[in-house]
């Protein structure tokens, strides 16, 4: 999410920056300054909506047990490795004192 993200970003904004006289009249540097700030409402608004209706629907997906977001507390306990793929990752120690 962080690379398409920042990538998403960087080129939207470079594109009006420095874009020549064939796109939208210009960039920046071609004196229209105008359109780097709408590029930049543009992300923003975008960044938005996508992270609302992402919540929305997540959060309805979990409340509605479609999708369930977190692991019981017990799993959690023994360790997401145990129930995920069979194995630990770690040692452990039996009330005996043996470590297996």
């Amino acid at each position: 999410m962080a690379q398409n993200s920042n990538g998403k970003f960087q080129g939207v904004l470079s594109q009006k920056v420095y874009s020549g006289d064939t796109i939208a009249n210009g960039g920046w540097l071609d004196g229209n300054w105008i359109q780097v700030p709408i590029q930049l409402a543009d992300l923003v608004a975008t960044s938005l909506w996508s992270f609302i209706f992402s919540y929305i629907t997540l959060f309805l997906c979990n409340k509605t047990g479609v999708l369930r977001l977190r692991v019981k507390s017990e799993v959690e306990l023994e360790g997401l490795d145990e129930s995920q793929v069979g194995i630990s990752s770690y040692e452990k120690e039996l009330s005996s004192g043996l470590k297996f």
